[in-house]
């Protein structure tokens, strides 16, 4: 028996560090395994946190980008607004020159008119005048 409990006590023995090595693996697994779990939750913040400058610097590119075609398109609507003002000012200006030449060429047009009017009423008044002296002489002498 003596043998029997000795080796027992050996089996037992060998049992509780065998027990104990496999607590101490578990341990060892648990602590790596934790280790491991921080470090890359460290990671993901790290990488959410690359991320997001990522966006915020884009976002920013962005609105830069847009503020800038914005400020072009004002600026090239400010100066088709200009060019078409200029170009109405000379139509206008244009129509007004057209406008005084058709004027002065009536304006023209009334005064030979008015002077062949007078021309012609003179004419009439010389033959009135001139048959008025006739008759008076035809019934003077």
């Amino acid at each position: 028996m003596d043998i029997s409990r000795n080796q027992l006590d050996t089996y037992n023995q060998n049992e509780e560090r065998f027990a104990t090595a496999v607590r101490e693996r578990r341990a060892q697994q648990a602590a790596e395994i934790e280790l491991l779990d921080s470090e890359h939750k460290k990671d993901l913040e790290e990488l959410a946190y690359s991320q997001k400058k990522q966006l915020e610097e884009a976002e920013k590119a962005y609105r830069l980008e847009l503020s800038r075609k914005t400020e072009m398109q004002e600026k090239r609507l400010a100066e088709l607004h200009k060019a078409n003002e200029l170009e109405i000012k000379q139509q206008t200006n244009q129509a007004e020159k057209e406008f005084e030449k058709i004027q002065e060429r009536e304006r023209s047009r009334v005064e030979a008119y008015k002077k062949n009017q007078e021309e012609a009423i003179e004419r009439l008044h010389q033959k009135f005048q001139a048959a008025s002296e006739e008759m008076h002489k035809q019934n003077r002498g």
